[in-house]
């Protein structure tokens, strides 16, 4: 024990070095949940998926293998919101969020540390015990209220700070400088108060596809600055109580397309930008394993992997995925390459980021593929051109590592999800479809469609759906290798839910994607998309 103590110190000291510009000198979180053998014991699934509703026709077993479960105490949070966050959120929104960014360390502190819910929910797992389903669901309801208005109520003392004008100046004027087109279109939320972000969260869950709004809503989004107030409420909450709000979104009885599982990712972005989680990784992983097994497998984890750790802690981040897949039951791994590092061959250039050598990071990442081989794991990585510090690292998730991958490995490549399968704009999904049918490295790559918000018809431009959805029908035609496949047969369905929440009435989004596909593939092609490619790609049963 005291050996590892010492480890830990010195990766601590490495990384406070490695933090360069960092906004804080707090160190990195040591695990706060008692450690121990890897599955829990027997629990009530309290968090199990409503029953599905009575749908007019028969719908597919669905899977949404994009999903995030995570708040603000898991993530490197500052840097997030100023960074990634900011840099791909449109217009005045960006800004809005860069005003949050002195907040960041605050708001952090409100969200429930993984140790703080693992012990939460041994009280709720207690009153799940003595408790009929009706009276457990009112409990958990009332639980989520709680919490919300007390998070509300928080984030308003903030911005009432001195450092909070510039968020409050900014929010108002987004809300005065909205168009008068779409004043009045939608509810909206035009003074900051002790009840906003509660509203707004309320107003994300109730906008749904039956509303007579579609031509309102046709906008790129960039004056819906309620969505950046829901986004905070979420990054505030527990997570429990995020997978029961897209719980009753995705799979409540009056959805016309019923979410049968989850597949929910954490990230890493330790180093890569400011501060560190106060989560430590090892706790999020027994949280998230805990959080699967209360929900009756309805969501299934997939663990993150951060080569710049492995590169400072001696391969702790390698460890970490082992043990989440071989004792806690994670169905995949996450990398997230717009951090600073392509999935391979990285170069001398990327050195001038200001991260570890090229060299050593190609090395970390050659024994990360090579154990995710070893376990048979599936990998998923952003791949959208999006979620960088800046466009440069924006185009690190593309083609070129995907090929310089494929080609390394070749017929004994890794399984893949090509997490927003290149994005809905631009050419990277046609670049991908082409690594896949052209060589037999990708010949285990899939590609999910994770916030392509331009398949929803009915919230965008007719003209950019068409186009987006005439594209994907072309590049799901194409023939695989093997010359039995089609790229169809690799693409699946995919949310992005938490990141989805700050988008208008997102709680239509498998709807709207499912009436959109729907006009450009079979019914069976719909099928493999919305379940049967992730189970073969996650191997689920």
């Amino acid at each position: 024990m005291a050996s590892m103590n010492r480890r830990r110190a010195l990766g601590a000291l490495a990384g406070s070095v490695l933090l360069q510009g960092c906004c804080c000198n707090r160190p990195f979180p040591e695990p706060g949940i008692a450690l121990g053998g890897g599955p829990m014991a027997t629990e009530p699934a309290f968090l199990r998926a409503p029953a599905r509703g009575r749908a007019a026709a028969p719908q597919p077993y669905c899977v949404d293998v994009h999903t995030h479960f995570f708040n603000a105490s898991d993530v490197t949070v500052k840097g997030y919101i100023e960074g990634p966050m900011a840099h791909s959120m449109p217009g005045q929104l960006g800004n809005l969020l860069r005003a949050l960014a002195p907040l960041a360390e605050a708001l952090a502190e409100l969200a429930p540390t993984a140790a703080k819910e693992y012990k939460d929910l041994d009280e709720l797992v207690g009153q799940a015990r003595v408790l009929n389903a009706d009276a457990m669901e009112q409990t958990l309801a009332a639980r989520v209220n709680s919490e919300r208005i007390t998070l509300s109520r928080e984030f308003f003392r903030l911005i009432s700070r001195p450092d909070g004008r510039d968020f409050v100046e900014k929010y108002n004027s987004i809300k005065s400088s909205t168009p008068r087109a779409l004043r009045g279109a939608y509810p909206e939320i035009n003074k900051l108060d002790e009840t906003s972000v509660i509203n707004a969260m309320r107003l994300g869950e109730s906008l749904d596809a039956r509303r007579p709004l579609k031509g309102a809503l046709a906008d790129d989004g960039s004056f819906y600055a309620e969505g950046v107030l829901a986004f905070i409420g979420y990054m505030l909450s527990s997570r429990w109580a995020n997978l029961r709000s897209y719980q009753q979104a995705f799979s409540g009885p009056d959805s016309k397309l019923n979410v049968d599982c989850a597949l929910s990712s954490l990230v890493d972005f330790d180093r890569w930008l400011d501060c560190p989680p106060r989560s430590a990784h090892e706790d999020q992983m027994r949280l998230h394993a805990r959080l699967s097994k209360l929900s009756a497998g309805y969501m299934k984890p997939l663990i993150s992997y951060n080569p710049w750790t492995d590169v400072v802690n001696g391969g702790a981040a390698l460890r970490l995925v082992n043990q989440a897949v071989t004792e806690f039951g994670f169905v995949g791994v996450k990398i997230y390459p717009p951090n600073g590092f392509r999935p391979w061959g990285n170069t001398a250039e990327q050195d001038g980021f200001g991260l570890p050598s090229h060299r050593a990071i190609n090395d970390a990442l050659e024994k990360f593929w090579d154990l995710c081989i070893k376990l048979d794991v599936p990998v998923m990585a952003h791949t959208n051109h999006s979620m960088g510090k800046d466009q440069k690292h924006d185009e690190l998730g593309g083609p070129q590592g995907w090929a310089k991958l494929a080609e390394k490995y070749e017929a004994k490549a890794p399984r893949v999800n090509l997490g927003h399968f290149g994005g809905s704009k631009g050419a990277w999904n046609a670049q991908m479809a082409n690594i896949m049918s052209s060589s037999s490295g990708g010949a285990r790559m899939y590609g999910d469609l994770g916030f392509w918000t331009e398949l929803r018809c009915g919230e965008g431009s007719v003209e950019d759906c068409t186009l987006a959805a005439e594209n994907l029908r072309q590049v799901m035609a194409l023939s695989l290798k093997n010359g039995i496949e089609r790229v169809v047969d690799r693409v699946m369905f995919g949310s992005d839910w938490l990141m989805l929440s700050h988008a208008k009435g997102w709680k239509s989004y498998a709807n709207d994607l499912y009436e959109t596909l729907g006009t450009i593939a079979s019914p069976d092609d719909l099928k493999k998309i919305f379940g049967g490619n992730a189970r073969n790609c996650f191997k689920l049963t």
